[in-house]
């Protein structure tokens, strides 16, 4: 429990859409996985690169990791 505290308290305040009044959506551990399939299989990228784009991720250390992908595949 104690940890749970503190891992609140240490994560840093989330950004707040002035349009609705409320904390936008975010998944980061679903973005974790995909990019970690990414780096896995050498096929997956094959399967999202019509749909996800950098600025689909909502982690800005994710985007960049997904540009680097797309760089790497020569899609960028």
């Amino acid at each position: 429990m104690e940890n749970d505290n503190q891992r609140r308290r240490s994560q840093k305040q989330q950004p707040v859409d002035p349009t609705y009044g409320h904390i936008q959506p975010q998944a980061t551990e679903v973005e974790k996985a995909v990019l970690g399939a990414l780096m896995i299989d050498k096929d997956a990228y094959v399967e999202v690169c019509e749909i996800l784009r950098a600025e689909s991720f909502y982690e800005p250390r994710h985007q960049k990791i997904y540009a680097a992908i797309q760089q790497l595949t020569g899609t960028a």
